[in-house]
């Protein structure tokens, strides 16, 4: 006996299909960000002005069409990480004017120049692939627009979700929205990591067809290489291991400051130098090691030195919150 389609078979299809043609139009949707077109771009949002554009040229902003309660927007002002996330719409408000009147919380958290050239350069990477883009993309049915900008060029994407590139921005700046509502430093600095990554890739994926510059060391750098002769170089200067420690440890001491507010320490001035090591395939690997023991000894003893200062302990006698601010006032800003 035949089986007779019904009605419900063909709307069962008709659904699926739709299903279909969004999860299609989200996945199309990730492959690059868009460049933003005037008719996107929500300039005149009030939320915006106050909390993103006023001094700041470098911003993520994630938009929602109806939920406003589940906007956020993170921008970078000078050396400050600025986050700030609605937690309530204003029904009395709207009950006497008609408009929404967002309640905003706003978070603030400190950046080294390092770190702030992390979130510069992946911002830089990801608005300029979306000069390969020409496709018309349609939202899908999540309804959330994620916009960047740098140096007022701006771009979107529809969708975050998947592991395409554009969605683990989204999700890398959003990790660093949550470092800055709760002052979290160690997640700070793996989602730094991760945006030294995702940095790299865009560049390697796209450098045929994207103009990308050359990110600046706006800090002083320490080179230190070995070369294939087993000589070790520093800033291309003849150096011996038993004197590369107090090279070390003088250039940290003279590479130039920046204050940063830093628990149990008040503010404090951190060194913003960056030590640069690289070896030569034919080195000896037993001398590679010896060189990062060097630098690793040099960093260790500062600490141990601030540590006697200001707690009247080594550093590995200090709890873990007392350690946390010796390192973050004696950084190892490292480079291979």
């Amino acid at each position: 006996m035949k089986k007779r389609h019904t009605n419900k078979d063909f709307t069962a299809v008709a659904f699926c299909t739709l299903l279909f043609a969004l999860a299609a139009t989200s996945v199309q949707a990730q492959d690059l960000f868009i460049p933003a077109k005037d008719a996107d771009w929500i300039d005149d949002d009030p939320f915006l002005q106050q909390t993103v554009f006023e001094g700041s040229n470098c911003y993520y902003f994630c938009a929602t069409s109806y939920y406003h309660r589940k906007r956020h927007a993170l921008s970078l002002h000078d050396s400050t990480l600025v986050y700030v996330h609605v937690l309530r719409d204003d029904w009395k408000s709207w009950l006497l004017t008609g408009f929404w009147k967002p309640k905003t919380l706003r978070y603030e958290m400190s950046l080294r120049q390092t770190e702030q050239r992390a979130i510069l350069d992946l911002l830089e990477a990801a608005i300029q692939t979306a000069k390969t883009n020409n496709k018309e993309v349609d939202r899908p049915c999540d309804y959330a627009t994620y916009y960047l900008c740098r140096n007022a060029r701006k771009v979107t994407v529809w969708s975050s979700d998947g592991r395409t590139l554009p969605t683990r921005t989204v999700h890398a700046l959003d990790s660093l929205c949550y470092a800055t509502e709760h002052n979290d430093r160690a997640v700070l600095l793996r989602q730094l990591d991760t945006c030294r990554t995702l940095t790299d890739e865009f560049r390697q994926l796209y450098q045929s067809t994207c103009n990308f510059l050359k990110p600046d060391k706006p800090y002083p750098v320490l080179n230190i290489h070995i070369s294939s002769d087993n000589e070790i170089l520093v800033n291309d200067t003849p150096c011996s291991l038993q004197q590369l420690k107090d090279v070390v440890k003088t250039f940290m001491d003279t590479s130039g400051t920046e204050i940063i507010k830093i628990k149990h320490l008040g503010e404090y001035p951190v060194s913003k130098g960056v030590i640069n090591f690289s070896s030569s395939r034919n080195a000896l690997y037993k001398l590679y090691c010896d060189v990062q023991i060097e630098i690793t000894t040099a960093i260790n003893e500062l600490r141990d030195d601030l540590a006697l200062k200001k707690f009247g302990k080594k550093f590995e006698h200090l709890d873990t919150d007392f350690q946390a601010a010796i390192k973050e006032a004696v950084p190892l800003n490292f480079e291979k």
